[in-house]
């Protein structure tokens, strides 16, 4: 999709980001590809051992990047922090992922929307529901968001939608609610659906504020 981005609008897929989302919401700190001047910013990532045995063991792990991409050793070297990897190397921290999906519901954040409502629909009308062939468990997709339900760690509104990163890591907005969270941590787990540290934090975020699981 970065690829395609950038081939329908001209510039680099890092600066769509930067002139588009990350400029427009004055975020601190969301690349894809750290400035040089940003590194010393970005915390070392450590995968836990249970989280590298069950990658190991996936299908994804061939599906969509090379043996050894995805681990600590490979992304902790300044190289990969500094590339542009639209799949999954996002670089940010956690106000600036809540920023981009607050800016994604209701009447936006400080009047910058992303999306207009219909646009939202759209993009978060279900794709693909069923067991998904590389991780091998169920899963819900729309245009690039996973969707809310029973055992989403995003909450059981099918409208709730967001997307998890490597290792526990997740930004999602709930429009019911206008709830938009962002989560990000450097410690590596497996995120298994309603527990482990990702479900955690944000049942404790709803209860604290009234807001249903």
């Amino acid at each position: 999709m970065g690829g395609a981005a950038e081939r329908a609008d001209g510039r680099s897929f890092s600066q769509i980001v930067t002139e588009e989302i990350a400029n427009p919401l004055g975020l601190d700190g969301l690349y894809f590809g750290v400035p040089v001047s940003q590194l010393r910013r970005v915390a070392t990532l450590v995968e836990q051992p249970d989280l590298r045995e069950a990658f190991a063991d996936m299908a994804i792990h061939s599906d969509i990047a090379p043996d050894g991409a995805m681990t600590d050793a490979t992304m902790n070297q300044p190289e990969m922090r500094q590339a542009c990897l639209p799949a999954y190397g996002m670089c940010t921290n956690a106000r600036s992922l809540a920023r981009v999906y607050a800016a994604l519901i209701g009447d936006g954040v400080d009047g910058v929307c992303l999306f207009p409502k219909e646009r939202r629909i759209v993009a978060t009308t279900i794709e693909a529901e069923g067991m998904d062939a590389s991780m091998g468990v169920p899963n819900c997709f729309a245009l690039g968001y996973g969707l809310g339900g029973p055992k989403a760690n995003i909450g059981p509104r099918r409208n709730a939608f967001g997307h998890l990163g490597y290792g526990g890591s997740y930004g999602f907005a709930d429009p019911d609610y206008g709830l938009a969270v962002g989560l990000t941590k450097n410690r590596l787990t497996l995120n298994e659906p309603r527990e482990g540290t990702s479900w955690t934090v944000f049942h404790h975020i709803r209860q604290e504020l009234g807001i249903p699981d």
